[in-house]
């Protein structure tokens, strides 16, 4: 069972912590799971994470940004790409 988000952004809201990492573990199985209170808390937490998977020795592909922050990257290219074409055609 993963970890629920939901847990760590009340611990956030609870205790006030802007990021949150939390490593558990059950049986032989690990789990990572991060929180960050705004997008560029959310991706510095995720990043974190990624250096604990690593020294952990999991696998790059587990390895994968919040959805918060693929949203706003995906809002972003699509902006860039609007802008881009307004720019080209006048």
């Amino acid at each position: 069972m993963n970890i629920p988000i939901k847990s760590l952004e009340e611990l956030s809201k609870k205790y006030g912590y802007d990021h949150i990492i939390c490593y558990a573990t059950k049986g032989k199985m690990q789990y990572v799971a991060t929180y960050g209170r705004t997008i560029e808390e959310c991706d510095q937490a995720a990043q974190f994470g990624d250096i604990m998977k690593d020294a952990l020795g999991w696998p790059e592909s587990l390895h994968a940004a919040p959805s918060r922050v693929r949203a706003l990257q995906k809002r972003v290219k699509e902006l860039e790409l609007l802008l881009e074409g307004r720019v080209n055609h006048g």
